[in-house]
């Protein structure tokens, strides 16, 4: 997309107001501020912090962006890759940030013969997979970059709260999967593409997991909805 790296990259050429904005078809245009993106680890939330502390090994970080996650475990000494498909993030990472390893690639599209112990799919990672309809396939492709005993550490959200109506009860989308999202990123007028994203429960992650023979557990889970999972064999 390259819509965060711009931002980034200004960032760090001076403009600390740097702020992205998220469209989406069905709610109103959100920000994020691009400071938020090169948070420490005592300014992340619960469930990132978690995660960071679970790290074995080596560590595939995907969809790295500003480099918050890679950054402490390579200042914690473990071995980390950045992945990240957007070029002057990549730029950002390696020149800014410091980080040894860096791969400029899309996830879906990445390729190798290393095998990593901990797969980090953190700022909801289930959304990697796009929908619901492809998160087996998206699961069988992250297997190939796991050794035997490796582990997927990864967060979600449950969004059923946004489609529960004053009486309680739920109005959830006819023709899909209410965690499937589409989003268009913008910084300074440039637009992203609209791509999709998945938001996936707990109970139907754990089902799917269950018929590809994955284990998962249930590592945080707070109040938002959101929470952190273990995936492994």
């Amino acid at each position: 997309m390259g819509i965060f790296g711009k931002a980034i990259l200004d960032y760090q050429n001076g403009n600390k107001n740097a702020e992205i904005i998220v469209h989406s078809p069905d709610f109103e245009p959100d920000v994020i501020p691009v400071e938020h993106l090169l948070r420490n680890y005592e300014q992340m939330p619960d469930v990132e912090q978690l995660a960071l502390k679970k790290c074995t090994g080596t560590v595939l970080d995907v969809g790295a962006c500003a480099g918050a996650h890679s950054y402490f475990l390579q200042q914690q000494g473990l071995d980390v890759t950045a992945l990240e498909i957007d070029e002057d993030c990549c730029t950002y990472l390696s020149t800014f940030r410091g980080i040894k390893k860096v791969q400029c690639q899309n996830f879906l599209e990445f390729k190798t013969s290393y095998k990593y112990d901990t797969l980090l799919l953190l700022m909801n990672g289930s959304g990697f997979s796009g929908t619901a309809e492809n998160f087996e396939s998206f699961i069988a492709h992250c297997e190939t970059f796991l050794k035997p005993d490796g582990q997927i550490l990864m967060d979600s959200s449950d969004l059923v709260y946004l489609y529960q109506l004053e009486d309680g009860s739920l109005e959830l989308p006819m023709h899909k999967y209410y965690g499937e999202m589409q989003y268009q990123v913008e910084y300074k007028g440039e637009k992203s593409a609209l791509f999709d994203w998945l938001y996936i429960d707990f109970q139907l992650l754990e089902e799917k997991l269950s018929t590809l023979g994955w284990k998962v557990d249930m590592l945080l889970e707070q109040n938002n909805l959101s929470y952190l999972v273990k995936i492994y064999k």
